[in-house]
C-alpha cells in the first residue's frame, strides 16, 4: 500500500481522524479506529468504534491531522504532535438507533468534539444517490484511508496514513458471496442497500484498525461531485476475517443511506 507523505496526506486529506482509547487497567493509549471530519465539530465513524467495546477500552479523545503518529503524542503532552495534528476531547456520542451488531447494520455512529477543529476541511458528504447513479458506480475506484500496515490482520499499524484504491462492486453480487461465506454462522451476514462492497485483494485492502474511517469518490467518476473534491461514499465496516481476500469484498457503510439522520444528529448536537 502506497504512503501518503506528511505534506501531501494532511493536503488532500485534511479531514482524516483517529479515535483514541485508553485501557483502564493499564492507562495505555491506542489507537483502533478512524473517522471523518463532517462539520467543524463531528466526525463520522462506524457504531461498532465507540458502542459495546470490550471491557478494559474506553474512548478516550479523538485526533484530526496529521499522519506521523508519535506515541508521545498525548492528550496531555499535545507539544510532541505533528504541526498539522490537534487533539479533541469528546463531548458526545450518537449511535444510529438501529444499528444492529450481530447484523452488521445500520454501523453508523457520530462523535461531537469539544470545541471546533475550524483548521480542517470537512469532507462533502454525498446527495441522496438514485439506484441508476449506485449502478454506474459499480468498477469505479473509490479510496479507502487508514493505517493497518499489515493486511494480514496482524495487529500492526502504519506511521503515516495510507492510501488504496478500491473498485465498488456489486451489492446483490456482495450479497450472495456474504451468503455463501456465512451460510453455517449462527447469525448469517446480509447485505443490504445501505451498504456498498469494494474489493481488496492480497496487500491490497483496508484491515483491522481501519473500521469508522472513509471510502471515498475523488470526483473522477464525474457521477457525485464534478468539482473535483472528495465526497464521503462509505465507512469501513467489516469484512472476511483474513483481510486481503480476492474473492470476497469489504463491506462499508453507504453514507447517502444515512443523509436525513447524519443532517439531524448535526443540528440536535
Amino acid at each position: 500500500m502506497p504512503d501518503i507523505d506528511a505534506g501531501t496526506g494532511e493536503r488532500f486529506y485534511p479531514w482524516i481522524s483517529r479515535i483514541a482509547y485508553i485501557n483502564k487497567t493499564s492507562n495505555v493509549i491506542s489507537y483502533r479506529c478512524s473517522g471523518s471530519v463532517v462539520s467543524q465539530s463531528h466526525i463520522l465513524t462506524a457504531a461498532h468504534c465507540v458502542i459495546n467495546l470490550v471491557s478494559d477500552l474506553q474512548l478516550s479523545y479523538v485526533r484530526i491531522g496529521g499522519v506521523a503518529l508519535s506515541p508521545n503524542c498525548t492528550a496531555n503532552n499535545t507539544d510532541n504532535c505533528t504541526i498539522a495534528s490537534r487533539i479533541y476531547q469528546i463531548a458526545e456520542v450518537r449511535v444510529h438507533p438501529s444499528y444492529d451488531q450481530p447484523k452488521y447494520a445500520n454501523d453508523i455512529a457520530l462523535v461531537k468534539i469539544v470545541g471546533k477543529a475550524n483548521e480542517y476541511t470537512p469532507i462533502c458528504l454525498p446527495p441522496n444517490l438514485s439506484a441508476s447513479v449506485r449502478d454506474q458506480l459499480i468498477g469505479s475506484p473509490g479510496i479507502a484511508l487508514g493505517w493497518t500496515a499489515d493486511v494480514e490482520g496482524n495487529d500492526t499499524s502504519s506511521p503515516r496514513v495510507r492510501y488504496l484504491n478500491l473498485p465498488i462492486v456489486n451489492t446483490t453480487e456482495c450479497a450472495i458471496t456474504y451468503a455463501k461465506f456465512s451460510e453455517n454462522f449462527n447469525e448469517p451476514i446480509v447485505i443490504t442497500p445501505s451498504q456498498l462492497c469494494a474489493q481488496g485483494g492480497p496487500m491490497n485492502d483496508v484491515c483491522r484498525g481501519d473500521s469508522g474511517g472513509p471510502f471515498m469518490d475523488d470526483g473522477s467518476s464525474g457521477l457525485i461531485n464534478t468539482s473535483g473534491r472528495h465526497t464521503l461514499l462509505g465507512i469501513v465496516a467489516f469484512g472476511p476475517t483474513k483481510c486481503g481476500m480476492s474473492n470476497i469484498p469489504g463491506v462499508y457503510t453507504r453514507v447517502s443511506s444515512y443523509l436525513g439522520w447524519i443532517i439531524e444528529s448535526i443540528s440536535l448536537s
